[in-house]
């Protein structure tokens, strides 16, 4: 799994290293978007939007260290939502941010199950939280006060097999893939998804069918693996 440039997992049915081959010319109505493959009539196209770095402004929140806990599971159809990722950013309010700005983080396709501020779950329809369209917004309200550091914590599903865009988390070729670059996190877990956001990836948990997934790869490296029953296993890395 790639996260800006760098390989954050993979979930291989192989042990071996596979060659993607991949076509020279695109077809005439092969859209890339961020990080993603669409097919679309010329008639739906819509114009590219031009992003400078003069428009972006720091956000009002930093995040300086993301876990990540990737339970990858096959559904018993391509739309099931049963692999989930759980994420844990260190957050902190930036110095002379605004102490009433929400924390918005970006996310598509994803099927939010929970969400925690320092072990303390958020009630949805409370106020606390709204996910509108793309975005999770979080209310400041629901954020510790000044800019002491927090953890949020995420647990969201995902449908690999169906996600047909090659952006994100994926299934191609019998194995579990990802693609993040440029906009393709989102399709991950939610988060900044922007390039001038950057965090360690100080650990990073993969879990998966031992027979059907071998290969559990992630960058950096590798501090623990074993059996976790069922017939699965898993491996811990950080970067």
């Amino acid at each position: 799994w790639i996260r800006r440039g760098k390989l954050l997992g993979l979930a291989c049915a192989l042990p071996g290293i596979l060659g993607l081959r991949v076509p020279l010319r695109a077809p005439a109505n092969l859209n890339l978007r961020g990080g993603s493959v669409l097919m679309s009539s010329a008639s739906d196209q819509a114009a590219p939007v031009e992003k400078f770095r003069k428009d972006y402004a720091p956000t009002p929140y930093a995040i300086s260290e993301i876990e990540l806990d990737f339970s990858l599971h096959d559904g018993e159809t391509a739309e099931s939502r049963a692999t989930t990722v759980t994420s844990r950013l260190h957050v902190s309010r930036r110095p002379g941010a605004d102490a009433g700005a929400s924390l918005d983080l970006d996310g598509e396709d994803l099927e939010l199950v929970s969400l925690a501020v320092d072990g303390v779950e958020l009630t949805p329809g409370g106020g606390a939280y709204a996910v509108e369209g793309d975005v999770l917004s979080i209310d400041s309200s629901a954020l510790p006060a000044g800019e002491a550091q927090f953890v949020l914590e995420s647990v969201v599903r995902l449908a690999p097999a169906a996600n047909l865009q090659l952006s994100g988390l994926y299934k191609s070729g019998g194995m579990f893939c990802t693609q993040c670059e440029a906009e393709g996190f989102r399709r991950i877990t939610y988060y900044y998804d922007r390039p001038d956001v950057m965090a360690t990836f100080s650990r990073v948990r993969l879990e998966a069918g031992k027979e059907s997934y071998p290969v559990l790869l992630s960058n950096g490296n590798k501090l623990e693996h074993g059996d976790c029953g069922g017939g699965r296993h898993f491996a811990v890395w950080e970067d």
